[in-house]
């Protein structure tokens, strides 16, 4: 059974944030896929709510409520959602092979919101991630664990330096020698996904050709 996992830092503007959930909940409706939603505020969205408001928004709490979200998911395969992303439905007609894999859907569009400018290229992001819950449970409490003693030790700017070399997708960096190793794989969604660039994201974007080192990706 196929489930979402919906993860917000509960400050996006409701004229990005309610299309996006507008979506996921047709596609939940649809598609009979359940979702479970995590943020630091309390939201109707989903089978069930987590809420950490105690923490602030950043990388911390983003790994937190992704954490939180796969362990109160009852679903067998699991994609993870972002609340600046409009979904296509033809993304959740995904079904992955291998239980030791982490897939990501490349067919994305990187919309900047204030002109319309957009532009396409192969990427492995987070937020077009579909795998496994179990082998999600076994790398995100791995990949915690280790986030919480960096976070213990080092300053903000510090942490999030870490964190941004670390990566955000599992296993597309060779940076961390993870013990529990697991392979990638990719696919293309019959329609894209669309990434909305709002200026208040957690990764920035690179808008011109040039600023590419791997223009076949393009």
């Amino acid at each position: 059974k196929k489930g979402i996992i919906f993860y917000t830092g509960s400050d996006l503007d409701e004229k990005i944030a309610k299309p996006v959930m507008d979506r996921l909940l047709e596609v939940s409706r649809d598609k009979k896929i359940d979702i479970v939603s995590s943020s630091l505020k309390r939201m109707d969205f989903g089978v069930k709510n987590i809420r950490y408001p105690s923490l602030r928004k950043g990388f911390y709490a983003m790994y937190k409520e992704i954490l939180g979200a796969l362990e109160n998911s009852r679903d067998e395969i699991i994609f993870f959602t972002e609340h600046d992303v409009l979904y296509s439905p033809t993304h959740f007609d995904f079904t992955p092979t291998n239980k030791d894999t982490f897939y990501y859907n490349q067919n994305v569009w990187f919309l900047r919101l204030p002109d319309g400018h957009a532009l396409h290229f192969d990427v492995n992001q987070l937020s077009g991630l579909c795998v496994y819950r179990e082998t999600a449970l076994i790398h995100y409490k791995e990949r915690f664990k280790m986030i919480e003693e960096k976070y213990k030790e080092l300053s903000e700017e510090e942490f999030n330096r870490w964190i941004r070399h670390m990566g955000h997708e599992p296993f597309t960096q060779n940076r961390i020698q993870w013990q529990n190793q697991f392979k990638i794989e990719t696919w293309k969604s019959e329609q894209p996904n669309v990434d909305i660039k709002h200026g208040g994201n957690a990764t920035g974007q690179r808008w011109k050709k040039e600023e590419y080192r791997n223009q076949a990706l393009l």
